[in-house]
C-alpha cells in the first residue's frame, strides 16, 4: 500500500514538472518595450531586391518599400539588384543595412533547337 501511495505521489510530482517545464515565459504584451520591436531590431534579416536612385529605400521582392537609415551604405549601388543584411528599426518600415552584396540579374539565356545556329 505504502509503494502504491509513494508511487502515485512521484507520478504526480513529475507531471507537474514537466508541464512547468512547458511554460515559456511569454513577455506581458501590453508593455511598452516588450516583444516586437525589442525582438526585431536584435535579429538581422536578409533582403534581396532594388535600390532606388537616391539610395534611401529599398524595394524587395514582394514590391515592400523599404526606408534605409543608414543611405551611405547603399551608395555606388543605386538602381542595382543587392543582396543586404539588415536589421528592423522598432517602427517596422525602417531598416539599417549591415552589410551589402551586388546579385546578378534575374536574365536567364534559353535556346531553341529550330534556331537557324543549330541547323546543318
Amino acid at each position: 500500500m505504502m509503494k502504491r501511495t509513494f508511487a502515485a505521489l512521484a507520478l504526480a510530482l513529475l507531471v507537474s514538472a514537466a508541464a512547468a517545464a512547458q511554460d515559456t515565459g511569454k513577455p506581458d504584451p501590453s508593455a511598452p518595450d516588450s516583444g516586437k520591436a525589442r525582438a526585431a531590431s536584435a535579429k538581422p534579416i536578409t533582403l534581396s531586391g532594388s535600390v532606388s536612385e537616391d539610395a534611401l529605400t529599398l524595394v524587395d521582392d514582394q514590391d515592400n518599400r523599404w526606408s534605409v537609415a543608414n543611405p551611405t551604405a547603399l551608395r555606388g549601388v543605386e538602381w542595382a539588384r543587392v543582396l543586404v543584411k539588415c536589421r528592423l528599426a522598432p517602427d517596422g518600415n525602417r531598416i539599417q543595412i549591415l552589410s551589402v552584396k551586388r546579385t546578378q540579374s534575374d536574365v536567364k539565356y534559353t535556346s531553341n533547337r529550330g534556331d537557324s545556329a543549330f541547323r546543318r
